[in-house]
């Protein structure tokens, strides 16, 4: 079996720090010999790094542009210095990043939080938003998360300390099937399909200092009674087994974004983009094209 599109890249060489009003923003970008789309850029969710992107990067820069992002205090991205983290803060940095590298006009994706903040872009700036692609995305009251959430705050010490030992030592906990599949099965609905080394890439983001911020904030977030102004085409890809954010959000994503493009994935988690790779893939292209013939025949 040939091996993964994204274990044949030395993405070192294509990684690099853009300086920012928000701070210094961990990237990698991939660039198509001939570019025939806007720019894709994606964001990841709570908890997540650019690298929850690793199947997707190298498949859709065969004809644009793409480019992904570890958020403040994720990554390798350096927590803010001078204010806290909020949802606020990363929509800025988002826009900062874009100006930074002098794109007009992107592709958006997001997943969770991530989805949220493409949300909040699309906001921002609707001129730079050709088009969004919602992955599980957060932005409603998350109260099946309360309570669990009030459990866990008196160990969130503990919590960071557990987390920062499996992100040092990510290749050894992923060699290891039934703690990979613990881990992993808090947001997978088949952690065992998931390759061990690619689990590893992202067991290598846990224990990072913007979690609990970025988690109040996102608590306090809400996009209620606001997606209705987003002007970008929307596609809508939820896991029919998504225990984070379960399946019944995308009704009500669906019921207030325009006319979105909605997709069930049937054994799917919250993760799509890891568990059905070749399928996101293929749901990603077609709304790309979609998008560019919507834009041809409104010219």
């Amino acid at each position: 079996m040939p091996e993964p599109p994204w274990l044949q890249i030395d993405w070192s060489a294509h990684q690099r720090y853009i300086a920012t009003a928000s701070g210094q923003l961990n990237t990698v970008s991939l660039a198509a010999a001939s570019e025939q789309r806007a720019p894709m850029l994606f964001i990841h969710g709570l908890g997540g790094c650019w690298a929850n992107w690793l199947e997707q990067l190298p498949v859709l820069a065969a004809r644009r542009r793409v480019l992904a992002l570890d958020l403040p205090g994720f990554g390798s991205s350096p927590a803010p210095r001078t204010e806290p983290i909020t949802m606020r803060l990363y929509t800025r940095a988002l826009i900062e990043l874009l100006d930074s590298l002098a794109l007009e006009q992107v592709e958006v994706v997001g997943n969770s939080m991530g989805g949220l903040l493409a949300c909040e872009l699309a906001l921002a700036a609707p001129e730079r938003v050709v088009s969004l692609a919602l992955i599980s995305p957060a932005g409603f009251p998350l109260e099946h998360l309360a309570g669990r959430l009030r459990l866990l705050r008196p160990l969130a010490g503990a919590v960071d300390l557990a987390g920062g030992w499996i992100g040092a030592h990510a290749e050894q906990v992923a060699r290891r099937p039934r703690l990979r599949a613990r881990l992993m099965g808090t947001v997978a609905a088949h952690p065992e399909r998931i390759d061990g080394r690619l689990a590893a890439e992202q067991l290598r983001g846990m224990g990072k200092p913007g979690l609990a911020p970025a988690l109040d904030s996102l608590m306090r977030h809400s996009l209620a009674g606001r997606l209705q102004a987003i002007s970008a085409p929307a596609l809508l890809i939820w896991g029919e087994r998504d225990r984070v954010l379960p399946v019944r959000f995308a009704e009500r994503f669906a019921a207030e974004l325009a006319d979105p493009h909605k997709v069930i994935l049937p054994e799917v988690g919250h993760v799509a983009m890891l568990e059905a790779p070749e399928r996101v893939n293929a749901l990603l292209e077609e709304h790309s094209e979609r998008a560019l013939l919507g834009r041809a025949l409104s010219a």
